[in-house]
């Protein structure tokens, strides 16, 4: 975090009128001459110091010289057993709460789905160490319903603010670069409100170059790229059955490669026991799982469907079950992989996604119930959990 302040403009005028008086005309940067030795003061945030370097740095801003100042490592003032106050960590009183002033209530805040504001004084707790703390009674509430969600102490209607919280942290999958090299996207991405709908946007970031005569394939390194040819070639990660709201669409199936060789999916077929059967495409729109990658399969490319993200590739005519089902995926003749969920014994909560323990990553213990659980992180929007084109955590 870097903090901006405009002393630095004041002295800018001024060094730069008294370089027009002596006829020096030639100084083009507005940063010449500014030193930048104003820091902000120190201030608490809570229980916590916060501070910025003495030395800034002048930056040019729209032409004007704007002073920018780091921040120095925040400072717990209670690891230290002591108070924060005026930017500084300081001894707490010999008597709890002695001279004390309850007269800076919290701002309003969410209590779960409840709006809440809090009187404007309080009383002093000397229980609570190091020195006591102030208590705020609650002074009005308001349960957020009618769809209303509870954020930064008021109710909205989620849907007015689409990027509000930011849904872009599920990026595209890598690519290679034009010189042949991995490049990832750095998240979070920007969003941006189009037609009452969320947009994300990501800046490509670069990713471990290849060495030791690996080539870059969709965006990782590889020894060689070739078809699934063994069962476990690929592994079947993980399963959205039963997305929020209850729409099929919104379900995903996540693909793993365990292998440094890249795995192309041509011909491939997703199926399940009771005739649901799609085949993925070949040729020239074919798709490829990279080396030690994801791919994410799923049955809408709407970023709004699906949670916040758009899979690899869309898929038709395979819907999966809330209760008992299976996801095959056969290539040529061989089985490459197989689950075989239920109802009962599996993990099924709605809106989580079935997520195969990170430590159990191949294609014989993802055939039992114990090696899954439900996702436990939310992505995109936040409404589904799940982990789309990312390592699985490890199940507790």
């Amino acid at each position: 975090m870097r903090h901006l302040t405009a002393a630095a403009t004041g002295l800018a005028l001024l060094l730069g009128g008294w370089s027009a008086a002596c006829g020096d005309n030639t100084a083009t940067d507005p940063c010449l001459g500014v030193q930048c030795i104003n820091s902000p003061p120190p201030s608490c945030e809570g229980p916590t110091k916060v501070s910025y370097s003495a030395v800034g740095a002048c930056l040019a801003v729209d032409g004007e010289p704007k002073c920018s100042y780091a921040e120095l490592p925040r400072q717990n003032c209670e690891s230290l057993d002591k108070l924060c106050q005026s930017g500084a960590c300081v001894d707490p009183p010999v008597i709890p709460c002695e001279g004390v002033v309850c007269n800076s209530p919290p701002a309003p805040d969410c209590n779960e789905n409840t709006a809440q504001i809090y009187a404007s004084s309080g009383t002093c707790n000397p229980n609570i160490p190091p020195g006591g703390k102030c208590e705020y009674p609650v002074e009005a509430s308001l349960v957020c319903s009618d769809g209303r969600e509870c954020r930064n102490g008021g109710c909205i209607d989620p849907s007015e603010f689409p990027c509000d919280p930011n849904p872009c942290d599920v990026p595209p999958a890598a690519t290679c670069s034009a010189g042949g090299q991995p490049a990832g996207w750095a998240t979070p991405g920007t969003c941006t409100e189009v037609g009452g709908e969320a947009s994300c946007a990501y800046e490509t970031a670069p990713l471990l170059a290849c060495t030791g005569g690996m080539t870059c394939v969709v965006g990782t390194c590889t020894t060689a790229t070739g078809a699934p040819a063994a069962a476990g070639d690929l592994v079947i990660s993980e399963i959205m059955r039963n997305p929020s709201g209850g729409d099929d669409l919104g379900e995903w199936i996540e693909l793993y490669n365990p292998q440094n060789v890249a795995r192309k999916l041509d011909g491939c077929v997703l199926s399940d026991l009771g005739g649901d059967s799609y085949a993925l495409p070949a040729g020239g729109d074919g798709l490829t799982v990279g080396a030690k990658a994801y791919l994410v399969l799923g049955r809408s490319a709407d970023a709004a469907v699906n949670g916040g993200f758009v899979p690899d590739h869309v898929y038709t005519g395979f819907v999966l079950a809330n209760g008992d089902d299976e996801v095959i995926l056969t290539c040529g003749e061989t089985v490459i992989d197989r689950v075989v969920y239920a109802d009962t014994g599996w993990p099924s909560s709605a809106s989580h996604a079935m997520s195969l323990s990170g430590a159990k990553l191949d294609a014989n213990q993802n055939d039992t119930a114990a090696s899954w659980c439900d996702a436990a992180s939310t992505y995109g929007s936040g409404s589904d959990y799940g982990t789309p084109r990312r390592p699985n955590p490890t199940c507790p």
